[in-house]
């Protein structure tokens, strides 16, 4: 929320024609930097591969355009990569790799 503040956020929802129920949300931000991030995409698992997902990002990216972000980035976390192939057919490739260290739980460091 504090991007919402600074910036700009857009949310586009999907929903189900007949039953009217929220079926897929792409949350889009534009920080002061005019960095433009998908924060975030879901589409309930009984919808998917019906192209949802494709009409949500294609939305949130033709806004971002709107807006003239310099760049726009996305986040995966590790075990998700089988959506690479979804973000590929919106021109995202992987550029970085970014790892964090997790230190063992219940182990104290001396300084």
């Amino acid at each position: 929320m504090e991007k919402s503040y600074q910036g700009a956020m857009r949310i586009d929802l999907a929903r189900d024609a007949v039953t009217k129920e929220y079926i897929g949300y792409c949350v889009t931000s534009v920080d002061p930097e005019k960095q433009g991030e998908i924060e975030s995409i879901y589409v309930d698992k009984d919808y998917r591969l019906s192209g949802i997902g494709d009409s949500l990002m294609t939305r949130a990216l033709g806004w971002l355009e709107t807006v003239t972000v310099k760049k726009t980035i996305l986040g995966v976390a590790e075990g998700n990569e089988g959506v690479f192939a979804f973000y590929r057919r919106h021109d995202f490739y992987p550029r970085v790799t970014v790892l964090m260290h997790k230190p063992e739980i219940g182990v104290e460091t001396e300084r």
